[in-house]
């Protein structure tokens, strides 16, 4: 079967996440844009998906917005806790410690200054997704769970050859 013809399938086989508000990102709560398939897609696809799934692993869609899709991207990090703490290192390394005041910014050229405006913008939202993002974290960790689906989650030990179930 062709590769892409597969994937069609596998993708097919992922089901959303229950548990968590579909109204937002799954991370960071910020609007949805697309869908966070865990395990990665690329990876899923390289599996014996029906084995997989025979063997108490399970194929998530996460609601999500394209930013924290993206960083996480094919990472293999099968429970929601692992991607939650992963974005928040994440967005924490992207903030910047420098915050500009709106006269020091009007005092900069008129090159520098929509380049200085707009990384003082992208700071301010990483800071809010990152806020989100530490609660959600601390919340899992109040109710000692590791993902909002309250079942076992599909996960592997580093090796994508190697299958077991996280829970």
């Amino acid at each position: 079967m062709p590769k892409s013809k597969y994937r069609q399938e596998v993708a097919f086989l992922y089901r959303r996440a229950t548990g968590i508000d579909l109204g937002g990102c799954a991370y960071c709560g910020f609007p949805r844009e697309c869908l966070d398939h865990v395990p990665p897609l690329r990876i899923a696809c390289d599996l014996d998906v029906q084995e997989f799934i025979k063997h108490g692993g399970r194929l998530l869609l996460y609601p999500s917005c394209a930013e924290c899709n993206s960083f996480l991207g094919k990472r293999d990090l099968p429970a929601y806790g692992q991607r939650l703490a992963f974005l928040w290192e994440r967005y924490g390394q992207l903030i910047r410690t420098k915050t500009w005041e709106r006269w020091e910014i009007a005092e900069l050229g008129p090159g520098l200054r929509p380049y200085i405006a707009a990384r003082q913008k992208a700071n301010a939202r990483w800071i809010d997704k990152l806020r989100v993002v530490e609660r959600r974290l601390i919340e899992l960790d109040l109710q000692g769970r590791e993902n909002p689906d309250q079942g076992s989650e599909a996960g592997f030990d580093g090796s994508a050859a190697r299958i077991r179930a996280v829970g």
